[in-house]
């Protein structure tokens, strides 16, 4: 009984410390699957999701509601001007809303500087100072010219009130001079500058199916949060779309650089934008045949460039987009509804985008990102130290990628994903990337390209991609294949055919050969788990039985121990002592058995 109850408390702890263990192995294995599982996709394959906004606290939301509000002021505003203009009536100024306002209505020749100090609504503190002290509304049939080279128009901007100019199915021109721009700022007086807040409302410029013409001008701290106010806008209808052009400006500071909503054949050429709050240049629903030539966007709070669904049939052309926060340029072809709705919304998608010659450099996400946007080219690009170079997303059909060099991208150089078809990736220069070119769930031929420097993959084709074919790419770089076909459909068929894969080193890291075995042999860490619980519980309670424990209760001597302890003490202390020795042989063959051990 002894040597059962030792072997017991030295096998309990052992085999108890054995099974935590081993439930740890076998933990550790599922996590292994479970990971291996998660990273099966290429880690290029997507580029990470910006976070999350961060919740508004009391005084943003305050500061939110504050600019809606004025929004929809400033909307109730142009309409009661509007309806409240007297037909065949000289220009006057409106005090009817407490907020006095020029109206300038329809005359046979054009209003100027002059006419609008005669009205009250600007005055000249220096010759080459132009100051708008109040809105202007430029009614239905009227035409503004500012022409003031090497002056400024300084437009009222306080936390008290701002000024706006407005067309309305009219017409302004806002111009200078080569070398001597019209520069034209928000102005807080007050303050002694320009007007750097926006939460209660700022200056902005604005032609609602009008023609609006800018050039030779410098832009700065105009416009807040919404499109329509957002600084340079071009808003219209179905009916009476807007149009215009800006030429040889620069816009800097504004809240949007440039803002488009129905606008038919916009043109915008040698513009520079810097440092949006937004988006550089937003071309929104309904713009269509809008033209960007030899500019630049910088810096942008959002995109540089981008189109939002509901627009087709835009070209940008030798366009540079560098350092903006979100992607350098973005095409979105996406309709308006996918569906009959109430709102009675276009289910037609946006096509014909073009984007060519032009460079994108060390933007936050994606260089250039097209998006559901059928029958477009992007050709002759430079794209630079992006999260990912040139991707196109589905469903998309006809999209060309030919001749652009794409560098240094952390992730995937060009991605064509998520139901693209009929995507044509050809001649392209690819140097650094995590892999060359990425085909996911769409079908495209890949043919003629030059990659070296990757990581990963040369040209790397996943999932339901049937149909798409490789063919005659030089791959250079060092990773687990040249052309990874692992992760394509079960039955899928990719046409393959004169790839130069001679200087690819076939490389796996540790962590990549995990995978891969996991990946072959799916039951390996079931078959962990079955062999790490008894093998780990053996080992250790063996291990704790070789060490010995000390019992946790006093050891009670044998039957023989104590026989021989009675007979000595009976010798020596009579008969009297002879009764101990009969009481310790019975405890200690446990009798009675009910009895405890103490």
């Amino acid at each position: 009984m002894r040597r059962t109850a030792e072997r017991r408390s030295r096998e309990g702890p052992g085999l108890w410390v054995g099974v935590a263990i081993s439930l740890l192995v076998s933990a550790l294995a599922v996590a292994l699957a479970v990971y291996s599982a998660s990273v099966r996709a290429d880690p290029s394959a997507t580029p990470s999701r910006p976070p999350p906004p961060p919740a508004l606290d009391a005084a943003a939301q305050l500061a939110v509601r504050n600019q809606t509000e004025l929004i929809a002021r400033e909307d109730e505003r142009l309409l009661a001007l509007l309806r409240a203009v007297p037909h065949r009536a000289a220009a006057y100024v409106d005090r009817s809303s407490g907020t006095p306002a020029a109206v300038l209505t329809l005359r046979p020749r054009p209003y100027d500087v002059d006419d609008l100090v005669r009205l009250g609504a600007a005055r000249r503190p220096a010759p080459d100072v132009i100051e708008l002290v109040m809105p202007v509304l430029v009614a239905p049939g009227a035409r503004l010219e500012v022409h003031a080279p090497g002056s400024v128009l300084r437009m009222t901007s306080t936390p008290a009130r701002f000024t706006s100019l407005v067309a309305w199915k009219a017409a302004v021109t806002l111009s200078g001079e080569p070398g001597r721009p019209l520069a034209v700022t928000s102005w807080d007086a007050p303050a002694g500058g320009a007007d750097i807040l926006t939460e209660d409302g700022r200056a902005y410029l604005r032609a609602v199916g009008a023609q609006m013409r800018i050039e030779s001008a410098a832009v700065s701290a105009l416009g807040f949060w919404s499109g329509r106010t957002g600084g340079i806008a071009f808003t219209g209808s179905d009916d009476d779309p807007a149009t215009g052009a800006v030429v040889d400006t620069t816009i800097s500071g504004c809240h949007y650089g440039l803002f488009s909503s129905d606008t038919r054949d916009l043109r915008i050429e040698r513009v520079a934008v810097a440092d949006a709050v937004a988006d550089g240049m937003l071309f929104y629903r309904g713009t269509v045949g809008a033209q960007v030539h030899d500019g630049s966007v910088r810096s942008s709070g959002a995109d540089g460039l981008a189109t939002a669904r509901g627009t087709s049939s835009i070209t940008v052309n030798r366009l540079s987009s560098e350092g903006n926060a979100q992607n350098g340029i973005a095409v979105d072809g996406r309709p308006l509804a996918t569906k009959p709705g109430p709102s009675g919304a276009s289910m037609e998608g946006g096509s014909g985008f073009r984007i060519t010659d032009s460079t994108s450099r060390r933007n936050g996400r994606v260089g250039i990102l097209v998006r559901d946007a059928d029958d477009s080219t992007v050709t002759g690009n430079e794209v630079d130290g992006n999260t990912e170079g040139v991707v196109v997303r589905g469903p998309a059909r006809s999209v060309v990628i030919r001749g652009n060099v794409v560098t240094h991208s952390r992730g995937t150089a060009i991605g064509v994903r998520d139901g693209a078809t009929d995507v044509v990736v050809t001649r392209n220069v690819i140097g650094g990337a995590t892999t060359g070119v990425q085909v996911r769930n769409s079908r495209a031929i890949v043919s003629g390209n030059r990659a070296e420097g990757l990581a990963a993959h040369g040209v790397s084709v996943q999932g339901v991609s049937g149909g798409s074919a490789v063919l005659r790419n030089l791959l250079v770089g060092r990773g687990p294949s040249a052309v990874d076909l692992y992760r394509l459909q079960a039955g899928a068929t990719v046409a393959m055919a004169g790839n130069g894969t001679d200087n690819w080193e076939n490389y796996r890291t540790f962590q990549q050969r995990v995978r891969d075995t996991i990946r072959d042999h799916p039951l390996l860490p079931l078959w962990v788990v079955l062999l790490a619980v008894p093998a780990v519980a053996t080992i250790f309670a063996r291990s704790r039985r070789r060490g010995g424990v000390r019992l946790p209760y006093r050891v009670v001597p044998s039957v023989a121990e104590i026989s021989v302890a009675g007979s000595e003490s009976a010798r020596s202390n009579g008969a009297a002592d002879n009764a101990s020795g009969t009481r310790l042989t019975l405890l200690a063959t446990g009798w009675p058995r009910s009895g405890r051990a103490r």
